[in-house]
């Protein structure tokens, strides 16, 4: 169980939260890179493209067809995983380096990042 907390967060929470969801932001525009973007398109493309040729074409095995569709939809994936990864590294980062000039920025994250959590508890936040 988590521990309880005033509603609303703490006093640096409060005086913060602004700054972090900025920077958050602004972390999700840096992580996602035309590299990244691009290879992300061309995973989904090869992945429709084996889909209509499944309808077309029968590769004689269905056990052999559905794994190769679980292995394409995985690969897909990796590129989204790779964006939430360095988004959430690039925000406590920042808010690592902020905290010297602004203190208790990174223990007001910290409080964001548990909130967000309650909210989505399977989310991608670290």
């Amino acid at each position: 169980m988590r521990h309880s907390r005033p509603q609303g967060g703490s006093d640096n929470l409060q005086r913060y939260r602004h700054q972090i969801e900025e920077i958050s932001r602004s972390a999700g525009s840096r992580a996602w890179t035309p590299g990244l973007a691009a290879a992300f398109y061309l995973l989904l493309l090869v992945l429709a493209i084996t889909i209509i040729a499944s309808l077309f074409v029968t590769i004689g095995n269905v056990g052999i067809t559905v794994l190769l569709l679980a292995l394409e939809v995985g690969a897909a994936l990796v590129p989204v995983f790779i964006y939430y990864s360095r988004g959430g590294k690039d925000v406590s980062d920042r808010c690592m380096e902020l905290d010297r000039t602004k203190p208790g920025l990174y223990e007001a994250y910290l409080e964001w990042k548990d909130e967000q959590r309650e909210k989505m508890p399977d989310s991608y936040i670290n």
